[in-house]
């Protein structure tokens, strides 16, 4: 029981941090077009 349950939080750890990941690097990509327009 206690193995599974830790399983189950570590998966949960991992789609939340690869989410993370992706709004950081969404975000990154926004600033970066939005600094490329305005020095245009």
């Amino acid at each position: 029981m206690g193995k599974t349950s830790q399983n189950m939080k570590g998966e949960n750890f991992l789609t939340v941090f690869q989410a993370l990941s992706l709004m950081i690097a969404f975000a990154t990509l926004m600033i970066l077009v939005i600094n490329t327009s305005n020095k245009k």
